[in-house]
């Protein structure tokens, strides 16, 4: 079954829950909608509170390899002057211009140390969603650029092809994935926007179908789009 039939039919019946930390995206998003700049204090509390709880939303406190016993708290902790980084983070973020924001946590001024576009990509979502700004991005993570790559080859979008190919690697079936440039993610960003408005789901909906959950799960009645985005690349790779 194409992944784009898979996904329509989920959506249908899928309804969200909690991912990790028995937190949902409308708990980060509230968070985000709370962060104020009225003093030191409270801009410094608000954003640490997004921060941290964003990271805990993506299981951060259980991240093995390369990031070993590192956790979120840690991460925090370890930012020199977070004073002045929550300051930073709020006056970037509040451009909402996407390139400035990414790249700003890609080599920049809101760099953090062992966050790569995995977890910035959820401050970004979490931030532009919960502010409601014109600008809505989405997470942008392995199973995300697994699912772009299968879908750029599903439905022939060759414009996007060489980009979104050039990070994957193919080790026997078992799939890594680079980090991205604004580039790939402005490009990735723009093919999952327009291929949700011409099925008519929302943005924030569409990036959680694809994203399927781990494949050691099983969900009655509905199918993993993590199987129906292997098997594609297994099939073209």
């Amino acid at each position: 079954m194409p992944i784009i039939d898979t996904i329509s039919i989920n959506n249908l019946t899928y309804e969200q829950g909690t991912f990790a930390n028995n937190l949902t995206r409308n708990n980060i998003y509230d968070l985000a909608n709370r962060i104020t700049n009225h003093d030191e204090i409270s801009r410094i509390e608000s954003v640490y509170n997004f921060i941290y709880n964003s990271l805990m939303w993506g299981n951060f406190d259980k991240v093995v390899g390369r990031y070993k016993r590192t956790n979120a708290r840690t991460i925090l902790n370890n930012i020199n002057n977070f004073s002045d980084y929550s300051h930073k983070f709020i006056t970037i973020l509040d451009t909402n211009n996407p390139e400035l924001i990414f790249n700003s946590f890609k080599k920049g001024e809101l760099t953090i140390k062992c966050i790569g576009d995995s977890y910035f990509t959820k401050f970004m979502h979490f931030y532009s969603y919960g502010r409601n700004q014109s600008n809505k991005f989405i997470i942008i993570d392995k199973w995300i650029k697994l699912a772009w790559a299968a879908l750029v080859i599903e439905l022939n979008l060759d414009h996007s092809y060489q980009l979104a190919l050039s990070s994957i690697k193919n080790d026997n079936n078992k799939y890594s994935v680079a980090p991205f440039n604004y580039t790939k993610f402005n490009q990735c960003s723009t093919d999952l926007r327009n291929i949700a408005d011409t099925y008519q789901i929302e943005l924030s909906r569409f990036e959680e179908l694809i994203f399927g959950w781990d494949l050691r799960v099983q969900i009655n009645s509905l199918i993993n789009p993590r199987n129906v985005i292997l098997q594609i690349l297994n099939e073209h790779l």
